[in-house]
């Protein structure tokens, strides 16, 4: 089970909260006392663990420990995280923002009462001009006395609605075209949002795996993102031993680019990988050179790490 925020001793029970974690009496539930870890509503508890005598509180941003016996707090650790968008507290007020946002997309129904009535419009005036055109011809044939003033008329009216039939066909294109970006401007944004709800379910999803495999027996690690100075700025893991809170920071890769993964730790082969540049940079290496308007540029190239600890 992912989520123990519940841990059961034989006098007390402790219970973590988003934010703080709280000693009951064990019979009958009053509140001894409370401590309060963060005032980062981003935080979010995934695990009460009892280490030696340790009760250790491990969230997302943020890991604690304290006396099982007097409740003192004995260590406690913050940490950034390498995408500060990629906490689960964030992704849960997103993804049903983002899905509310595409179902509102896909609500609009899109107009095209204007290129149907242009193009009912055309079809009325060709209809009229053929009918002129067949007047125009009949009273052509007859040929009867005073019949050119008719075939004169007819004539007219027929050049008259044909012209009326062309204008009104142009505006059907027109609108069609509109109507065409239109719809085609609302099949990008439910494209565009269909791909950010994926992505942030995949980040989700990741982040709640990853929870399982970063708490072992003794040991919890953490992406963490240490900043020195503007520039320098590294991406690195930090792992902390449960029962003491020893943290022990291994550096991976100046920070680059904003990947929002977490990286993976095999502890048994005590072995760190990482999506990165790396510490070396003499292995640094310029990608082709890419267009943009009005500048052209080279990224680093990028790799997966496997660094010892």
């Amino acid at each position: 089970m992912l989520t123990r925020n519940i841990l059961e001793l034989r006098q007390r029970t402790y219970v973590g909260s988003a934010s703080s974690l709280y000693t009951l009496d064990g019979l009958t539930g009053e509140v001894q006392s409370k401590n309060e870890i963060t005032e980062v509503g981003q935080n979010f508890p995934t695990a009460l663990r009892l280490a030696d005598s340790t009760v250790v509180f491990i969230g997302e941003l943020a890991i604690a420990g304290f006396d099982s016996q007097t409740g003192k707090q004995r260590y406690r650790h913050g940490f950034a995280p390498i995408n500060p968008g990629l906490h689960l507290n964030g992704l849960d007020a997103l993804l049903p923002r983002l899905t509310n946002d595409l179902a509102t997309i896909n609500k609009v129904k899109l107009d095209n009462s204007a290129s149907t009535m242009a193009s009912n419009q055309s079809a009325y005036y060709q209809k009229m001009a053929d009918e002129s055109y067949s007047d125009y011809l009949k009273y052509r044939r007859e040929g009867l006395p005073g019949s050119s003033y008719r075939t004169n008329m007819a004539r007219h009216r027929s050049r008259m609605y044909s012209g009326m039939a062309r204008m009104q066909a142009g505006l059907d294109l027109s609108y069609a075209i509109l109507e065409m970006g239109a719809a085609l401007q609302q099949m990008l944004l439910a494209n565009a949002a269909e791909a950010e709800i994926r992505k942030q379910e995949y980040h989700r999803k990741s982040i709640l795996e990853v929870y399982q495999n970063a708490l072992k027996e003794e040991t919890v690690f953490r992406p963490s993102d240490k900043f020195y100075a503007q520039d320098d700025n590294y991406n690195g893991v930090s792992l902390i031993d449960l029962a003491s809170g020893e943290k022990q920071d291994v550096m991976i890769s100046p920070k680059y680019r904003e990947y929002g993964l977490w990286n993976l730790i095999d502890t048994e082969k005590r072995i760190i990988y990482h999506h990165g540049v790396g510490m070396d940079p003499k292995q640094y290496k310029l990608s082709k050179s890419r267009v943009a308007p009005l500048v052209s540029f080279k990224l680093v190239e990028t790799f997966l790490i496997a660094q010892p600890y």
